[in-house]
């Protein structure tokens, strides 16, 4: 009976105060800094004094010895205490895998209980956090991404999940624009609109795409001119003109409709207007909404 009431107390006077992680990113021509605040966890180790304290034997010593059952009961509150206290020690140096080693071993003593449980699981997403952050912060965004999404499973707090959503968005922003550099212009594109399903109310992401989608017009357009291809060079004319708003290639689409009109080819013209116009991001809402 002693046994059990000192367990329950044990875990009445056990605080824990709950851990937020966060990050916070500086972007620019697509390179970024990520930062995470440390998380806190506290609580004086369930009410109970750090040490220890002994008593050394000698043979004057007369003192009745306790009752077994008082024995198991303190050895089991001195040794659950001792893997608390390490848990948090852990927990302030980020090293996770402590954490959730020392919070198994101390919820070990707590029997038929699972106190522990969802800190053992907070401490795998922010083992995960961690790794994801510091992937990203050296350029490994598909690592990075890897991680965080693992993190995803483990990490329940609205905010925090927000968090690593947006970090995912970053990452994918970041490959966009490395995609775009190189002017590939689909594999941006396709970066960007995986950014946009983790951030989609991004304006920027949603800029971006439009931009790339113009560069890819614009190339695909003096590309068939040059091949003398008029149908599907006016095709991308027509959409720089009617849909970017872009005036400057005035003569070459006068110039393709000229070469259309005498091939009697304004069938097929319509027809590949309809198809590639309905592709443009801004035309068929491929924002991820």
């Amino acid at each position: 009976m002693k046994k059990q009431l000192l367990i329950l107390l044990s875990l009445l006077t056990i605080t824990i105060l709950q851990v937020k992680s966060q990050t916070s990113f500086t972007s620019g021509d697509g390179s970024m800094t990520v930062t995470v605040d440390k998380p806190n966890l506290s609580g004086g180790g369930g009410g109970y004094e750090q040490g220890v304290s002994t008593k050394t034997a000698t043979n004057e010593y007369r003192e009745s010895a306790p009752s077994s059952s008082e024995t198991i009961s303190s050895i089991y509150k001195e040794k659950q205490l001792s893997e608390y206290n390490k848990a948090i020690d852990a927990w302030n140096i980020r090293d996770w895998d402590k954490v959730m080693k020392h919070l198994k071993e101390s919820q070990a003593y707590l029997k038929n209980t699972k106190f522990y449980e969802p800190w053992i699981k907070l401490a795998k997403g922010l083992k995960e956090w961690d790794k994801g952050v510091e992937a990203q912060n050296k350029g490994m965004y598909d690592k990075a991404i890897g991680h965080y999404n693992e993190a995803l499973k483990f990490i329940t707090d609205p905010a925090d999940i927000k968090i690593l959503k947006d970090n995912i968005a970053e990452c994918y922003w970041a490959e966009g624009v490395i995609e775009a550099k190189a002017k590939h212009w689909d594999a941006a594109i396709a970066k960007y609109k995986e950014a946009l399903k983790y951030n989609p109310d991004n304006q920027a992401i949603k800029e971006n795409i439009i931009y790339c989608s113009l560069q890819k017009t614009k190339e695909l357009a003096e590309n068939f001119m040059k091949e003398g291809n008029w149908v599907e060079a006016g095709v991308y004319y027509n959409i720089l003109l009617k849909n970017f708003d872009d005036h400057s290639y005035q003569s070459e689409y006068s110039q393709c409709l000229s070469e259309i009109s005498a091939m009697n080819q304004y069938g097929l013209f319509n027809s590949r207007l309809s198809e590639e116009k309905q592709k443009l991001p801004f035309i068929n809402n491929e924002w991820g909404n």
